[in-house]
């Protein structure tokens, strides 16, 4: 079965930057605009990986991560977050607590090579 990884942003730009800096790796992309509609998308699909962004509307990414580790089919999906608050904000800790945090801008080539080690394994 060939690796999904799922990316989450509020902002369309964002998504596309981080889709192109993904294309790299052998696997499916799939978008979602929301933390709603990543939770949909996890209901439907098998992911590798998720990349969400930490600071979103109505849902921020550290909720999502709760609702995803709450669940027994998604609680053993690693998470990465990504985002522009620094490492030391509350929600950059508490993401912490969740996967991994990178902050915006971020090293394309250091953000694939930790998304690898997760498809490997």
């Amino acid at each position: 079965m060939p690796n999904k990884i799922l990316i989450v942003d509020d902002n369309a730009q964002n998504l596309f930057i981080l889709k192109m800096s993904l294309r790299k790796l052998d696997a499916e992309i799939v978008e979602a605009i929301s933390g709603a509609e990543a939770l949909a998308a996890v209901a439907d699909n098998a992911f590798s990986c998720i990349l969400l962004d930490l600071m979103m509307p109505e849902m921020s990414g550290v909720e999502v991560a709760q609702k995803l580790k709450d669940d027994e089919q998604t609680k053993n999906i690693p998470l990465m977050f990504i985002s522009a608050v620094p490492p030391e904000h509350e929600d950059a800790i508490l993401a912490s607590e969740f996967g991994t945090f990178f902050q915006k801008p971020y090293d394309p080539n250091i953000l694939n090579e930790k998304v690898n080690e997760i498809l490997s394994i």
